[in-house]
C-alpha cells in the first residue's frame, strides 16, 4: 500500500513538509479534488502521457499551487528555472535553417513539323527542410539538442517528386494541302479542313501534409501513403479510409476517468494515427517518442485543358475562326488537404472531422487564370478581313 504521497501531489494541498507526504491528505477535500481534476490527471493518461503537459498544469502561473509546493519544502524551480516570470521558454532567432533541393528534368521539344508541335517534360525533384514553413520569417521551432536539427529534418513544403507537363498543337491531316483530302473543294475542305486541337496538360504528385508528432499503429508510413485517395460520400469528401479515421479518433479521444482510458467511442484497434506518447511513452523533448513531424503526399493532381478550332476561309483575305476552349475537359476536380490559399498544408488530428476535406479543398485558380474549378467551356466565334 502506497504510504508516501509523490512529490508532485504537493501542488495540490497546503500543508507542511511532513503532511505533504501522507496519501490519506489526498482523499478528501480540495487537494482530492484537484488530484481528481482532468486539468491534472489527462497528461498521465498511459494512452498519451506528457510530463511537460503535467508540470505546465501542475504549476503553470498559478501562485497558490506554487505556494504549496514551497511549504512542502519543495524547490520553487521544480518544473520550471524561472517560474514567475513565464513558461514559454527561449528562443534564438537567427538564420540556421537550412533547406535542400535536388532534382533532375527530362524535357523533349518537336518544332512545327507536319502540322504538330509539341513541348513536355518531366520533373523529378526531392526538396527537404529542417523547417516546415513557407516563409523565412517563420520560427523553424527545432530543439537546440545535438539531435535536435537531425530530427527536425524532413520533407519541404514544395516538395513535389513527380511532375509531368505537356503542350501541343495539331493540325488535323484533313482538308486542302494536308495528307487526306487534299484536293478537296471548297465546299468540302469547308466542311472537313482547318482543325487543330490544342491540349494542355498537368500531372503531378501530390502536396506534403504535415500531420506533426504522432505514432502510427499497424501500419507503415508506405502503407499508409498508399491509402490516401479521394472518397467522395453523400454528406463529404475523404482523403483516408473510414476505419483509419474512426480509430484515429478513437486513439485521440483519451478519458482518464473511464475503465479503459479512452472515450465514448471506445477503444481503438487496427490501423491508426496515436498520439505521440502512446505506449507509455515520456518525451523529453519534441520528436523523442512517435515521429518529430510527420508527413504524408496528398492526391495526385491530374488537369487537362484543351481547345478545337475550326477555320473556314473566305476568299483570300478573309476567314471565319470557330474555337471551343475546356477548362478541366474531364470535369474532374482535384483537391488539396488543407485547401490552397496557404503554401504549408496541415492536417489536424484527430478531431471530428479528422480524415475530411473542407470547402475550400476542391482546385480553383481565380486569381490569376480565373478558373473557379470543374469544367468550364469558351465558344468564341472570330471574322479576320
Amino acid at each position: 500500500m502506497l504510504r508516501t504521497a509523490p512529490i508532485t501531489m504537493a501542488f495540490l494541498g497546503a500543508y507542511n513538509n511532513a503532511a505533504a507526504q501522507l496519501v490519506a491528505n489526498y482523499q478528501s477535500g480540495a487537494a482530492a479534488a484537484n488530484l481528481r481534476s482532468t486539468t491534472f490527471t489527462s497528461s498521465l493518461n498511459p494512452n498519451a502521457p506528457s510530463a511537460i503537459a503535467f508540470g505546465t498544469a501542475l504549476e503553470g502561473n498559478n501562485a497558490t499551487r506554487r505556494a504549496n509546493a514551497i511549504a512542502a519544502g519543495l524547490p520553487a524551480n521544480i518544473f520550471f528555472v524561472n517560474p514567475t516570470v513565464g513558461q514559454s521558454g527561449a528562443f534564438l532567432l537567427d538564420n540556421s535553417a537550412k533547406s535542400w533541393y535536388d532534382g533532375g528534368v527530362i524535357e523533349v521539344r518537336r518544332r512545327l513539323s507536319n502540322g504538330l508541335r509539341m513541348s513536355a517534360n518531366y520533373t523529378f525533384a526531392r526538396a527537404q527542410s529542417d523547417s516546415f514553413q513557407s516563409n523565412s520569417d517563420n520560427f523553424a521551432n527545432f530543439t537546440k539538442r545535438p539531435e535536435g536539427r537531425g530530427l527536425a529534418k524532413g520533407v519541404a513544403v514544395f516538395d513535389i517528386r513527380h511532375a509531368f507537363k505537356l503542350d501541343a498543337t495539331y493540325d488535323l491531316p484533313f482538308g486542302r494541302g494536308r495528307t487526306f483530302f487534299g484536293s478537296a473543294n471548297k465546299f468540302v475542305d469547308a466542311i472537313i479542313g482547318g482543325f487543330s486541337f490544342a491540349p494542355v496538360l498537368r500531372w503531378q504528385s501530390g502536396s506534403p501534409i504535415q500531420v506533426g508528432n504522432v505514432q502510427l499503429v499497424g501500419m507503415t508510413v508506405k502503407e499508409l501513403q498508399k491509402e490516401i485517395k479521394i472518397r467522395k460520400e453523400a454528406t463529404a469528401v475523404y482523403w483516408l479510409p473510414d476505419d483509419i479515421i474512426l480509430n484515429s479518433r478513437r486513439a485521440f479521444g483519451t478519458d482518464i476517468l473511464s475503465p479503459t482510458g479512452y472515450g465514448t467511442l471506445g477503444r481503438p484497434e487496427g490501423r491508426y494515427f496515436a498520439p505521440a506518447g502512446t505506449g507509455n511513452c515520456i518525451a523529453q523533448y519534441a520528436g523523442q517518442c512517435g515521429f518529430a513531424n510527420l508527413v504524408l503526399y496528398g492526391p495526385s493532381f491530374f488537369k487537362l485543358d484543351a481547345s478545337l478550332a475550326k477555320v473556314i476561309k473566305i476568299g483570300e483575305r478573309r476567314s471565319l475562326e470557330f474555337r471551343v476552349t475546356s477548362l478541366d475537359v474531364l470535369n474532374s476536380p482535384n483537391f488539396r488537404v488543407g485547401g490552397w490559399a496557404s503554401d504549408t498544408a496541415t492536417s489536424g488530428c484527430c478531431g471530428a472531422t479528422f480524415g475530411q476535406l473542407g470547402n475550400t479543398s476542391a482546385y480553383q485558380d481565380i486569381s490569376t487564370t480565373n478558373d473557379p474549378g470543374g469544367r468550364i467551356v469558351d465558344f468564341l466565334l472570330r471574322l479576320r478581313f
